[in-house]
């Protein structure tokens, strides 16, 4: 019974905003009065079943609580916006052309159309999140009212920072935008990728992933 309610609250919008009420009750009480270390506590002991000591931090995991609360520098927030961060990595290297081809972006649910959108492959997203995204070969193909209803939910959704205190996330403004599809020139349409996990200004370790053409990984 639980899940077909949730199934009925996702997938109609009639329920979702009559729900809106209920929802902004819930967080106030329980995410907005909240203090940030207390939140963080209650979030970690319910996902590692154990009690955080904050003058005894050991593990990765415990210690990314602490910057949660006292590593907040300006630029983070630059670079967990999605569009904002396009602008940082220009002025890092000095030029632009190594960021995906951005075609469009608004802060309007409403805009999400096929006139605004490119007449080739793309990847519909939002900056303040993850998820979000949606791949589109053809959009004359796609259903653009369900996929406007889609981010109109998406841009009120939660906020990262109340839902976990990230607080990069806190002022970052909620936006849709539109980028090239990316894919390998291989014949099994295999887009790499590799991450750097950095500690103390040095490399420990590297993440390697595959991409296959409906953009989900393949391997790691």
């Amino acid at each position: 019974m639980l899940e077909r309610i949730k199934v009925f609250y996702r997938g109609s919008e009639f329920a979702y905003y009559l729900c809106t009420p209920l929802r902004e009750l819930y967080y106030f009480f329980f995410f907005y009065l909240i203090p940030d270390k207390v939140a963080i506590e209650r979030k970690f002991y319910k996902k590692m079943g154990y009690k955080l000591d904050w003058n005894n931090l050991k593990t990765l995991s415990e210690k990314l609580q602490w910057l949660k609360l006292y590593d907040r520098k300006p630029w983070y927030s630059d670079c967990v916006d999605k569009l904002k961060v396009r602008d940082y990595i220009s002025k890092k290297l000095g030029t632009n052309k190594y960021l995906i081809p951005l075609y469009f972006e608004t802060v309007d649910w409403r805009e999400v159309k096929p006139e605004n959108m490119p007449n080739e492959p793309f990847v519909i997203k939002c900056n303040h999140d993850n998820s979000s995204y949606v791949i589109v070969h053809e959009k004359n193909n796609i259903d653009w009212k369900k996929l406007r209803y889609f981010y109109r939910r998406r841009l009120k959704g939660s906020n990262f920072f109340w839902n976990n205190r990230e607080w990069p996330y806190k002022n970052v403004k909620p936006k849709i935008m539109v980028e090239k599809f990316l894919c390998s020139d291989s014949s099994d349409y295999k887009l790499q990728e590799y991450k750097f996990h950095c500690f103390e200004g040095e490399i420990k370790f590297v993440s390697y992933y595959e991409y296959g053409y409906d953009g989900k990984k393949r391997h790691r």
